[in-house]
Parts: structure tokens; C-alpha cells; sequence
């Protein structure tokens, strides 16, 4: 499994507040998850669905600032 580092500000399902999969931000503004990593989506144009974590969806809200 290799990990991937992306800004906070990046509209996919890693630095959504509505995804639950598993990530850590960093005091920097970076986001890092696992390549493979999905999560539930609760609230967003995915709702009840595992997505990978780079999925990106009109419904993103940001959640690291």
C-alpha cells in the first residue's frame, strides 16, 4: 500500500467532512491516505456508499483548513 499526499483544499473524498474513511492532515495543509483507502460518504452525492478517497463529488465540503 503505498500513501498519497494531496492539499486539504483539493475537492475529492479525502479532505470532504463527509467522508469516513481514514486519512491524517498535517499542520502543513496535506492530507495523506492510503492509495487503496475507502470510505462512507455521509451526506454527499454518494450517501450511504464506500468511495476510494480520491472520488470527487458536487456535494465537497471542506474539512482540514
Amino acid at each position: 500500500m503505498a500513501s498519497q499526499q494531496y492539499p486539504a483544499n483539493r475537492e475529492m473524498c479525502a479532505t470532504c467532512r463527509k467522508w469516513q474513511g481514514s486519512r491524517t492532515a498535517s499542520v502543513y495543509g496535506d492530507v495523506t491516505f492510503d492509495s487503496d483507502a475507502k470510505g462512507k460518504c455521509y451526506g454527499g452525492t454518494y450517501h450511504n456508499s464506500d468511495t476510494q478517497a480520491t472520488t470527487y463529488c458536487t456535494s465537497w465540503e471542506q474539512q482540514f483548513k
